[in-house]
């Protein structure tokens, strides 16, 4: 989504004359329901992606769910620099993050080109994620903080 969103906008327009390093952009959206994938056909597009990118800042840092999604889904998560993200992923070993334009394509041509790296990286990342923020350390985590608990009679 980039209508609303001047950074997203701004590298997706670079992106789209980019020759330095492959890429793929799917024109989505949620706000755009005739333009909308199903989760199964979204889920794909980052379990195909070697490296996938989140860019979480228009006039404040966000934590989106893109964050999330692409490191559940297996690709190694390429972010800008952002402190809510790396409250939950380590730099450099659960992903990697840029500072600007020609860091993310300088860090994107590095990792494809440093396969082991970039798998290893994703693979943290995937762990990370499952192993703590899952939905069924989530539910969990609620149920506990209300008292309840997730154990089925």
């Amino acid at each position: 989504e980039v209508r609303h969103l001047a950074q997203r906008k701004a590298f997706v327009d670079r992106l789209r004359q980019e020759t330095r390093v492959r890429v793929d952009i799917v024109g989505t959206s949620a706000a755009d329901t005739g333009r909308a994938l199903s989760i199964a056909e979204y889920a794909r597009l980052y379990q195909r992606s070697r490296i996938s990118l989140a860019l979480t800042k228009d006039n404040v840092r966000q934590l989106k769910g893109r964050v999330f999604e692409i490191v559940h889904c297996g690709a190694m998560l390429l972010c800008d620099a952002n402190h809510h993200v790396q409250h939950y992923f380590t730099p450099g070993v659960d992903c990697v993050v840029f500072r600007d334009y020609e860091d993310m394509v300088a860090k994107a041509r590095h990792y494809l080109a440093h396969e082991a790296e970039r798998e290893a990286i994703a693979r943290s990342g995937t762990r990370r994620a499952r192993r703590c923020y899952s939905h069924e350390v989530f539910w969990r985590s609620l149920l506990a903080r209300l008292g309840g608990s997730a154990i089925a009679p």
